[in-house]
């Protein structure tokens, strides 16, 4: 075995590991994103009115950003979030029972918080064990 062959499989395997950490990562997030979602974000978007609530009682555009963010954690970003908020308020500017545009700042904040959380939270659920295993392989290389 020649030294290109090994770097192939150190390669390889540090690329499994982390196929695999990212997999656990994206299922875990999935997962505790829906119950935020079904918690309307722990309660910090209750009483929030739009003319498209979610089977949550949450406006509709913010329970679709939240799934996204299961499929795509790169859509956690708060210049996304604030995007879609103003195209959402935009597309409703004519509709009167449409709220969405007056969200105080602290309900954004407490909303921001709650996410945060649960997607950092994520990344300590993650088996520490699988951190070490991908650090290790890619210090061998």
């Amino acid at each position: 075995m020649n030294i290109e062959d090994k770097v192939d499989v150190v390669q390889g395997a540090a690329l499994y590991e982390l196929w695999k950490y990212y997999n656990k990562f994206q299922a875990i997030l999935k997962s505790d994103l829906t119950e935020l979602r079904r918690s309307s974000a722990r309660g910090t978007l209750t009483g929030l009115h739009c003319v498209e609530l979610s089977s949550s009682q949450i406006p509709r555009w913010l329970d679709s950003y939240m799934a996204s963010i299961g499929n795509a954690p790169n859509l956690f970003d708060l210049i996304e979030f604030n995007t879609i908020l103003a195209r959402h308020i935009k597309d409703k500017s004519q509709d009167l029972r449409c709220q969405c545009s007056s969200i105080p700042s602290k309900t954004t904040r407490k909303f921001w918080e709650a996410l945060a959380s649960v997607v950092h939270g994520c990344f300590e659920k993650v088996n520490v064990f699988d951190v070490a295993g991908l650090f290790y392989l890619l210090m061998s290389f």
